[in-house]
């Protein structure tokens, strides 16, 4: 985020003035008080353009993919749902990782949804594997024997 020009940390909210860029690192800086890393990108982007804001939390928007897909996969495509909610929810996991801050509630929430929508629909296959082999089972030894 940004105030007044200056970036400030996400994490413990130091400005981060011109001379005083603490530590170079591959994805941008790291706060000098708290350690945080603070990535290039995000603090360039926010600095250069007012109109950014700066209000959107690292991996937000994958974040709000995983959960709707998560919610949404309950009532179409159960298994393609929860396979979008864990993916978005672990990439926005890592966004949230590589830029210092605490993995968002929603991806959380989508990564559950979608470990629980997984299990069910193994545990539903498995029924129906049980149930198919038990009814082709029962339906050879009921077969008359002709002597």
């Amino acid at each position: 985020m940004t105030d007044g020009g200056q970036p400030t940390c996400a994490n413990c909210g130091r400005q981060i003035g011109a001379l005083e860029t603490g530590v170079p690192i591959r994805d941008g800086i790291i706060c000098p008080e708290c350690h945080a890393r603070l990535s290039a990108a995000f603090r360039y982007s926010t600095a250069a353009d007012p109109r950014a804001g700066g209000n959107e939390r690292p991996g937000e928007v994958f974040a709000i993919v995983s959960l709707v897909s998560g919610i949404l996969g309950y009532l179409f495509l159960p298994f393609i749902g929860a396979i979008v909610a864990i993916i978005f929810g672990i990439m926005s996991w890592s966004e949230s990782k590589s830029a210092g801050a605490a993995p968002s509630g929603m991806a959380t929430a989508g990564i559950i949804l979608g470990t629980i929508q997984l299990a069910l629909v193994a545990l539903i296959l498995i029924f129906v594997l049980f149930a198919i082999l038990f009814l082709t089972a029962h339906a050879t030894t009921m077969m008359p024997v002709h002597h």
